[in-house]
């Protein structure tokens, strides 16, 4: 189940089932509507499918409609979406944007800042990651400020800089955190700089962004990843889209592992977790997915 936006999740699933070659597996895809009458039609359709497992990047509330629709079928539905009830057979692998957000706020602390700055977009993720960031900052003594990209009070910014003990944190891609550092009036005075998880991913050398300090999952692949994904489709990958790949490729392992208990409770919150292109994982007893993280430096 994708929300079928660019650079959507779909592609990374459907890359998954080109490498499980010597795993027989079928991916049935239906792009979600933001109605409850669409999310009804594909729950009635993905079970006249036959499916075993429904993988969706929807929200947390239609995915726990989705779980409702399907657990009288016992069908399990894995969200990217932070929503978990395992009574209804609904578990969550979100890719933790609390725990990104609330490493780079520590770091932030230890760095003995004071503000900072988070430049977002009005996409959904930035918008979730602003306000991680916001609630870390304020837990970590940091005075927070939020600007748009485009916005005066953006221009502002670059026009007069962070200032002393400041940090500017970016929820945004690295395209338009190279072009926001581009158009600062003097950018000798170069502040502390954070990006995000999908910077890990975008293959692209950016000057101006050397030495950021970036969020990455422990035990991560995404450099190979972020190149297969590229090779494959001509554009950057997504940590969206790694936790997809992620969860088809463990959906098609577990039959050959579990046999009939592959999608059951006791087996998707196996203890030892899981590893893939995003690192190591697991899913607790609540359904709710665990990730670790660690800060790396842009080179």
């Amino acid at each position: 189940m994708s929300d079928g936006a660019t650079n959507a999740p779909y592609l990374a699933g459907k890359l998954a089932t080109q490498k499980l070659t010597k795993t027989p597996i079928t991916l049935v895809v239906r792009r979600a509507g933001n109605d409850g009458s669409s999310l009804r039609n594909n729950a009635a359709s993905l079970r006249s499918a036959n499916v075993d497992i429904v993988i969706t990047d929807v929200d947390a509330a239609q995915s726990a409609q989705l779980a409702a629709e399907l657990s009288g079928n016992l069908i399990p539905v894995i969200t990217l979406a932070p929503a978990a009830n395992v009574d209804r057979m609904l578990y969550s692998a979100d890719t933790d944007i609390a725990g990104e957000a609330k490493i780079m706020a520590e770091k932030a602390r230890a760095l003995k800042l004071k503000k900072v700055f988070i430049v977002r977009t009005p996409s959904a993720r930035s918008g979730e990651l602003t306000a991680q960031l916001e609630g870390q900052a304020a837990k970590n003594g940091l005075q927070a400020a939020v600007v748009s990209i485009g916005s005066a009070e953006a221009i502002n910014l670059q026009q007069t800089g962070a200032g002393a003990q400041a940090a500017i944190i970016f929820a945004t891609s690295p395209n338009l955190a190279s072009a926001f550092l581009a158009g600062q009036a003097n950018p000798a005075a170069s502040p502390t700089i954070f990006g995000n998880a999908d910077w890990v991913l975008d293959l692209t050398a950016y000057a101006n962004l050397s030495g950021a300090h970036i969020p990455t999952p422990t035990e991560n692949k995404l450099s190979g990843f972020a190149q297969l994904f590229k090779s494959t489709y001509g554009q950057n990958a997504s940590v969206r889209g790694a936790a997809i790949y992620d969860l088809v490729v463990l959906t098609a392992a577990l039959p050959q592992i579990a046999g009939a208990e592959a999608y059951t409770p006791r087996i998707l919150t196996n203890d030892k977790g899981f590893k893939g292109q995003l690192g190591w994982f697991r899913i607790n007893e609540q359904g709710r997915s665990i990730r670790k993280w660690i800060l790396s430096q842009r080179q």
